[in-house]
Parts: structure tokens; sequence; C-alpha cells
């Protein structure tokens, strides 16, 4: 699943004073930071932002911007966040470090000169002067890292989303700026629990006795040399060039799947649909099948996705294998009122998916770009679909 990253804004009620006690926070632990710097004590976390300017070394991909050819669709009623006609991707680039330190699991990548790169630095819901390595005064515990290093973990990264979007990818742009795989010593990443990690390292060729990898009770990496890529692009944005490295680097399996699919989100207990069960007979009765995607491998979830014709799923980490999908492919999207993430939907419009979301109805439902709730129920009804096929004309 993809997160929305948002920015504070103006200080109101009891958010509003939290954002000022955490900005005041921030001012007095980077103020310390200096004063300590001036006195010759060693310091390791930021006392500012590095916004890149003129020290990238390499750029790999321009900023650009690309409309949809086929224009996502809501059903019945419009949304905010459902209204782009087209899609920016960021400019990428490589870039060479010495003496970095990597902190996670929520990551922070400081410079040489105490710097927080921002741009690689992601804090869900935060702005990147009020960064956790900010608003910290004592950080993790750091491990030093002799030779060389690719810094590839990302805020996220421990979600199969956020693994295949912003973690994966980064490879490419290393190896587009000139960076082999045994180039490297160390290979910093997120924590690797689970068998989609396992699983696409091993096509990358990244030895496991290789990977450094930050856990969920935090820790950091003091490099001596290392090469970061930028992300691929904004995160929960997924540009043309991931969408065919990604293909390219999940191999073909005789896996046999149905053209018509349904999604099952399986044990989850996260965005529970109350009409499932009568959904998923009716969706029977027309020829569906339905996949557990975390009951098969990657190969296998490849295969399916792109040998689909139409899919129905609700919003959930198993519809980034969107990317696996032959253009043309039909694909409707249950969605929660209280978290109608478009990342899905951007990613269709990049893919040449044709696409309708189904946001279900609720009293709380959400128009504004804070998507922080991503558990709330999900209302879509058997109807509501049915008329979605409809609009598709697959009534």
């Amino acid at each position: 699943m993809a997160t929305l990253r948002t920015r504070s804004g103006a200080p109101s009620g009891a958010g509003g004073f939290k954002r000022f006690v955490n900005h005041l926070r921030c001012r007095i632990i980077v103020e310390a930071r200096k004063a300590g710097s001036k006195l010759n004590i060693p310091i390791r976390g930021p006392v500012g932002l590095d916004q890149e300017s003129d020290q990238v070394s390499k750029e790999v991909d321009q900023e650009r911007e690309v409309s949809f050819t086929l224009l996502p669709k809501l059903l019945s009623k419009k949304h905010p966040l459902f209204a782009k006609t087209s899609i920016l991707f960021q400019r990428t680039w490589v870039r060479e470090l010495e003496n970095s330190i990597v902190f996670g699991p929520t990551i922070g990548v400081v410079s040489a000169d105490n710097l927080l790169i921002s741009s690689v630095s992601i804090e869900w819901s935060c702005s990147p002067e009020r960064h956790w390595t900010f608003r910290k005064l004592r950080l993790p515990h750091t491990t030093r890292l002799f030779g060389r290093s690719l810094i590839l973990a990302s805020t996220g990264g421990d979600s199969y989303f956020h693994w295949m979007t912003d973690v994966l990818p980064r490879v490419r742009l290393a190896k587009k700026a000139g960076y082999e795989v045994d180039f490297f010593e160390h290979f910093i990443v997120n924590d690797v629990k689970a068998e989609y990690q396992k699983e696409t390292l091993s096509y990358l060729k990244i030895p496991s006795n290789k990977l450094r990898k930050i856990p969920a009770n935090s820790n950091g990496y003091l490099c001596e040399k290392a090469v970061l890529p930028s992300l691929p692009s904004f995160p929960g944005v997924v540009p043309p060039e991931t969408i065919q490295y990604l293909r390219s680097i999940v191999p073909e399996t005789s896996f046999q799947a149905g053209a018509k699919l349904y999604i099952d989100r399986g044990k989850s207990k996260r965005r529970k649909i109350p009409e499932e069960e009568r959904i998923i007979d009716w969706l029977k009765t027309q020829g569906f099948e339905i996949i557990d995607c975390g009951k098969i491998s990657i190969k296998d979830q490849a295969a399916a996705f792109a040998h689909a014709e139409l899919i129905v799923a609700p919003h959930g980490g198993a519809l980034t294998n969107l990317i696996f999908c032959r253009p043309g492919t039909k694909i409707v999207e249950l969605l929660s009122s209280e978290y109608p993430n478009p990342c899905y939907r951007n990613l269709c419009g990049v893919a040449k998916l044709p696409y309708i979301g189904i946001i279900g109805n609720s009293q709380k439902s959400k128009t504004t770009s804070d998507l922080s709730d991503s558990s709330g129920p999900i209302e879509t009804t058997l109807e509501d679909i049915k008329k979605a096929f409809e609009q598709m004309s697959l009534g």
C-alpha cells in the first residue's frame, strides 16, 4: 500500500499546538548541536537540510510530466485526489557520499557535514524540517561500514508497494549511473523478513551476506563510502521506467490464472469489506477466479496479472502487481471513503489500464490529502460493482 506524504499546515487546535511543540523542540536540538560543533564536540545528527543543489554527481532521468491517454474514472461522485489528468515525475540522480549516516527504519540520510538529505529522508505526514532526526536528541547507535555501500532502504520499504516501487528501482538508477551490483561490499536495505523481499533480491543477484538491514527497533550505519540513488519519483508515484524495470527483472513462469480476477486481501484485518462475501459469490457466477497474492510467489503474481483481462480488487499492496498488466487490462478498484488513496489510479493512468475507482459511502469520507487513517472499512456494495461494469460495458 502506498502512503501519501503530506505537509503540516497552519497551527490550529490540539494538532497545531503539537506541531508548535515539535517545531520548538527541533529548533532547540539543532541549536544545541551547532553549539556542540563549535566546541569541537562530535555530533551525529543533522543541523539543517541538504537540498542536493550543486552536489548531484550524475543525473539519470529528467523531470517530466506525462498526460494520461486513458483517463481513469470514478464511479458516480468526484473527488479532488482523483482529478489529475497528468502526472509529474521527479528528476532522478545518483550521488556519491563519504562518511554519511543512514538511520531507520523511518529513513534519514545525513551527510558528512551534518545535513539531512531531505528528498530521500521521508517521514509520512511530516515536513522535512520536522523529520524525527531533528526531534530526537539521542540518535540510534551506528555501525561503521568500511568499503562501498549502496543505499537502497526507503521509508515504508517493509511494505510490498514501497519495496517494489521505491527500493528495488534504485538498483536501476545505480546501474544507469555506471555502478554494477558487484561493485559494492554492502547493500543497506530495510529489514528483510518477507518472502517477496528475499525472492526479488535473488533476481537482482544481491548476496544475502552483503545485506545490511535496518530493523524495526532502529539503528544506523556510518558509511565510509556510499552511493545514494534518489527515489525513483515522489513516494506513491510510479514512473514508466520503474514499470519497465520491474517487468524485466521478474522471470516468466508457467503459472495459470483466469482472465477475470478478484484479488482477496486474505487474513488482513484492515480495510474489511462488509459485503465481500456477497460480492465474491456474484463474481464467481461471472467467471472470476479468486486469488490471494500473499500465498503465491512474485513471479506467479506477475504471471496472473499479465494474463488477466479484468481485475477487481480492494485497495491494498497486491495492486502493486498492476505493473505487470498488459495495456488495456480493465481495473475496478474498491476504496475506503476514509482512505481514498489515488496511487493505483495514477499507476493505471501511466500503464494505460482502463480504470474505475469505487469510493464507498461513509460519514467519515475524506476529501483532503490527509490520508492518515488507512484501516477503515471499504463500504462498496455489489450494486456499485454492477454499475462499474456497466460503465466499462462489461455487464
